[in-house]
C-alpha cells in the first residue's frame, strides 16, 4: 500500500511499536524511505523526518501522539492506524490527516479488532475489511 502512495502516515499508539515497525519497513522500501517519529527522539530527528515527509523525501513515517495535528507535513496520501487509538477523537483526527477517507484497519488481537470495529461503525459512514495474513 505504501508504494501506492505519495506519502503514508502510519500512527501506532506506543514509542517500542513504532521501533518495531520501522525498521521492518525500512528493510522492505529503503533504508531513506521510512522514518520514525516519537517523543524520545531529539526535536531535531522529528523535525528533520517532518521536513523530509513534507518535501517528497520519505514514502513514510511511523508516529506516536508525537505527530500532532498543529504540525504541518504537508499532503497525506496514506493514513493508517496499527491498533486502536481507544478514542474516537483521536482516530478521526488521524484519518482527516487522508483527506477524511478509510481503507483499512488492522488489528493484532480479537479485543483490538472489535474496538476498531466499533469505533469505524460509530463514525464512518463506510465499512472496513479486516487485514488478513498473506
Amino acid at each position: 500500500m505504501i508504494n501506492q502512495h505519495r506519502s503514508t502516515l502510519i500512527f501506532v499508539n506506543t514509542r517500542r511499536l513504532a521501533e518495531r515497525i520501522s525498521p521492518r519497513l525500512r528493510e522492505l522500501l529503503g533504508d531513506e524511505a521510512v522514518a520514525g517519529h516519537h517523543g524520545s527522539l531529539s526535536r531535531e530527528r522529528r523535525l528533520n523526518a517532518e521536513q523530509r515527509l513534507k518535501n517528497g523525501q520519505l514514502k513514510a513515517i511511523v508516529a506516536t501522539a508525537s505527530l500532532g495535528m498543529g504540525i504541518d507535513i504537508g499532503c497525506i496520501d496514506l493514513v493508517c492506524q496499527i491498533g486502536s487509538p481507544r478514542s474516537i477523537s483521536t482516530f478521526l483526527q488521524r484519518v482527516g490527516r487522508s483527506g477524511h477517507s478509510l481503507g483499512l484497519l488492522c488489528s493484532y488481537d480479537v479485543w483490538n479488532y472489535l474496538l476498531s470495529k466499533t469505533i469505524n461503525e460509530n463514525t464512518l459512514p463506510r465499512g472496513f475489511a479486516p487485514a488478513t495474513d498473506s
